[in-house]
């Protein structure tokens, strides 16, 4: 990381939390904050992950849209057999609910937790953040200021019935708009942020400043609307790491590392597709989808 202490903490893949640190730990501004403007969701994935299944068919992930083909349910972005309909991606046995789904390109409802076994090794088909509608990390003035158009995740997860290992690639393309309200607000909590008003050499410290190894960034001024520093950011990230766990009832667990005030990791296994969520502290709500390999 080079720059500034008010440096955008991009994610680090670490056990923080479900299999990795979602981006609401990362700052627009002060350190330690979250970059995340309170927007009502995240753009979920379509990442291939690794089943190699056709789109919109069983085990494949679902079209943009939010469907499948006939028979089919869109659940958290893989397509799969609803419960109690048979076929091989659902079962009306112990595993229980198949969860409300995805809406469209976005993971906007909640995980239904169903338990069942996580034993075994899961590929990557589908992720997604869903932001809180007030984000008390950051300043009111930054509020609702940035939209995600890719985050994907690749890569596999193994669960014994004690820990879990990860080796996942993390790639996510997203935009934060800094205003000059935004920018005043960062600077009064942070005066090492960038002053305002917005401005071209304010942009042009804000894109030396965000980004490190990881993370490509790109600010452009714009003058309307009182000014503001339109930045893209390009992040990719490959690591792999684990943890133990322990079950808690039937439908989640908790992680040994997690941090205090992250919920435990619910979970659902329906025939070869897996869900987890968790939640951290701030109500950023992460989700994955899984296949069986």
């Amino acid at each position: 990381m080079k720059g500034f202490a008010w440096s955008l903490l991009l994610i680090a893949a670490a056990p923080a939390c479900v299999l990795v640190q979602p981006l609401d730990e990362a700052t627009p501004g002060t350190g330690g904050g979250s970059s995340n403007g309170g927007s009502s969701a995240r753009a979920g994935s379509t990442s291939s992950g690794g089943s190699g299944a056709i789109q919109g068919s069983q085990g494949g992930i679902c079209y943009a849209n939010g469907t499948c083909n006939a028979g089919l349910a869109c659940t958290f972005g893989v397509c799969t057999t609803p419960t109690g309909a048979g076929g091989a991606g659902g079962s009306s046995g112990s595993s229980g609910s198949t969860g409300t789904g995805a809406t469209g390109p976005y993971c906007a409802s909640a995980l239904a937790p169903c338990g069942g076994s996580l034993i075994g090794t899961w590929s990557f088909k589908s992720s997604c953040l869903t932001l809180p509608t007030d984000d008390t990390t950051v300043p009111a003035a930054c509020q609702g200021l940035e939209t995600v158009s890719s985050y994907l995740f690749s890569g596999t997860a193994t669960y014994t019935s004690s820990s879990w290992q990860a080796s996942i690639t993390d790639d996510e393309q997203y935009a934060f708009k800094y205003t000059t309200a935004c920018i005043t607000a960062l600077n009064a909590a942070d005066g090492t942020f960038p002053a305002p008003p917005a401005s071209a050499t304010t942009c042009s410290t804000l894109e030396t400043g965000l980004e490190d190894a990881n993370t490509t960034v790109s600010c452009v001024y714009v003058a309307t609307g009182g000014g503001s520093c339109n930045c893209s950011f390009v992040y990719s990230n490959t690591a792999t790491f684990g943890d133990d766990y322990t079950l808690m009832g039937t439908n989640s667990y908790v992680n040994a590392t997690d941090p205090v005030g992250w919920s435990p990791v619910t979970y659902c296994v329906q025939g070869t597709t897996l869900t987890i969520s968790q939640t951290s502290p701030a109500g950023f709500t992460d989700v994955h989808a899984l296949t069986k390999m």
